[in-house]
């Protein structure tokens, strides 16, 4: 049995403290509609998807994308229906990104405070995981694993995504050179996106088989408006 604690995640710089801050652009706008993700989304190319196999057998299969913020498309303030910066604003202030993970889908990235955040979908910015990151300063892996469920032809690979898993690489101590990775496990839903699980891969071996288990066991049930991200160890 994997054991796990639950806490609410927390958000960007003051989540160590209240819980309740938010990266700049969700907190002061919503103003990124579905229509003006849709139209920038076909501005680029899929990335490239690679396939895995699994260990252990399972219904559900994984595919794989890069995660390249110098590939992604920059979103301007003004897309986000935001005022522009004073130049004192400038330096400080984080971005937020437009990229394309499995199949077109639309990935959010934003930066706020030295922490990442990463939703999906159309209506990625209302979304809870859209507010959500690690209370240490952090950023992130190389990559999307995307968890699909079998196509209805029951072929593995080209299914409908129903979670991501995500490396948050998070600074520890006064070093930049402390570094650890905690996998994060995602809920793809409209309107029920947010994260189920982080593993810290420095406490738990096989922790990545362990993701795998959440994503496949926790997110159908979890529901991002009660429940409470899932902390593996305890």
């Amino acid at each position: 049995m994997i054991h796990s604690r639950k806490y609410p995640a927390p958000m960007a710089r003051q989540a160590a403290r209240t819980g309740s801050a938010k990266p700049r652009a969700v907190a002061h706008s919503l103003l990124l509609t579905a229509s003006l993700l849709a139209s920038l989304a076909t501005l680029f190319v899929s990335p490239a998807v690679t396939t895995a196999q699994e260990k252990a057998p399972s219904a559900n299969s994984s595919a794989f994308t890069p995660l390249d913020l110098d590939k992604c498309h920059l979103l301007t303030r003004a897309e986000l229906g935001l005022p522009e910066l004073s130049e004192e604003e400038e330096g400080v202030d984080g971005g937020s990104w437009l990229c394309i993970g499995y199949a077109k889908s639309i990935v959010y990235v934003a930066e706020g405070d030295l922490r990442m955040f990463v939703s999906y979908g159309p209506d990625a910015l209302r979304e809870r995981a859209a507010s959500q990151t690690l209370p240490e300063f952090n950023y992130l892996g190389d990559r999307i694993e995307w968890r699909l469920r079998p196509a209805a032809n029951g072929e593995k690979g080209s299914g409908t995504p129903f979670a991501t898993i995500v490396t948050w690489i998070t600074e520890s101590g006064d070093s930049p050179q402390e570094t650890n990775e905690v996998l994060v496990v995602t809920k793809l839903e409209p309107g029920n996106t947010c994260h189920v699980a982080y593993i810290d891969t420095s406490l738990v071996p096989n922790a990545h088989d362990v993701a795998l288990w959440y994503a496949d066991n926790e997110v159908d049930s979890f529901n991002c408006a009660t429940d409470d991200v899932l902390v593996v160890p305890t």
